[in-house]
């Protein structure tokens, strides 16, 4: 799964909790961009424990797509019945 393959399973996510003004969307964006923050310090913290290292390039992308990943299932489980009803 790539960052785009996120974004468009998040935006869907947004037009379905709410149109622009609504406070269900605005919570939503407020939590994610708080996500963002968490994944980027994880993987700072990553990049700081392999930095110098031939693996750090690596475990670092590998951070990056694993916390993706469990975004979406996380979202997926949360709101399963706005997205799958």
């Amino acid at each position: 799964m790539s960052q785009h393959d996120f974004g468009v399973f998040y935006d869907n996510l947004l037009s379905l909790v709410g149109d622009h003004e609504s406070a269900n969307r605005q919570k939503l964006s407020e939590a994610q961009d708080q996500w963002e923050l968490y994944r980027n310090k994880t993987c700072e913290a990553i990049d700081y424990l392999y930095r110098g290292g031939s693996i750090q390039p690596s475990a670092v992308t590998r951070c990056r797509i694993e916390l993706l990943r469990s975004r979406m299932r996380d979202l997926d489980t949360i709101y399963h019945t706005v997205l799958h009803n």
